[in-house]
C-alpha cells in the first residue's frame, strides 16, 4: 500500500502546559493570564527536545526525517509524516505516543444548515 499523510500526537506536554519534570528543562507554561512567549530561551530549548523525540519516533519505525511534514509543539505534542501502514502501527505501539491517525480533507456534506439555522426566508433565494 503507498505511503499516506498521518498525525501523530505524543504523551509529554506541549510547550504552553509543561510544567517541569525533566531535568535540565525548566517548566514553560506561562503564569496566570500570560501568553507564551516561543522566542524565550528556555521554551526553545523544550521544543528541541520535543523534536528530539519526534525524530526518535519515526526512526523507531524506520521512517526518516525526510517523512516529517509539520513538527507541532507549542499547543499540541506531535508531527506529521508521510507513512507507510506498516509504520504508522509500529509508531502506534510506541509508549510515548498517544495517538496516530490518518489525516483526511473531509468536506462538509449538509445543505440544510441555512434551515437549521433560521437563515432562510419564504421565497428567499440562497
Amino acid at each position: 500500500m503507498a505511503a499516506k499523510s498521518y498525525v501523530v500526537v505524543m504523551a509529554a506536554d506541549p510547550a504552553v502546559s509543561y510544567d517541569g519534570g525533566v531535568p535540565g528543562l525548566p517548566a514553560t507554561k506561562p503564569g496566570k493570564d500570560k501568553k507564551i512567549n516561543p522566542k524565550d530561551a528556555n521554551v526553545q530549548k523544550y521544543r528541541s527536545h520535543l523534536k528530539d523525540q519526534h525524530q526518535a519516533s519515526l526512526e523507531g519505525a524506520g521512517a526518516g526525517a525526510a517523512t516529517k511534514t509539520n513538527e507541532y509543539s507549542i499547543a499540541l505534542n506531535g508531527y506529521s509524516a508521510i507513512l507507510t501502514e506498516e509504520q504508522a502501527a509500529a509508531i502506534a505501539t510506541q509508549k510515548d505516543v498517544v495517538s496516530v491517525q490518518a489525516d483526511e480533507l473531509h468536506q462538509a456534506t449538509t445543505d440544510s444548515s441555512p434551515a437549521f439555522l433560521g437563515l432562510t426566508a419564504a421565497g428567499a433565494r440562497i
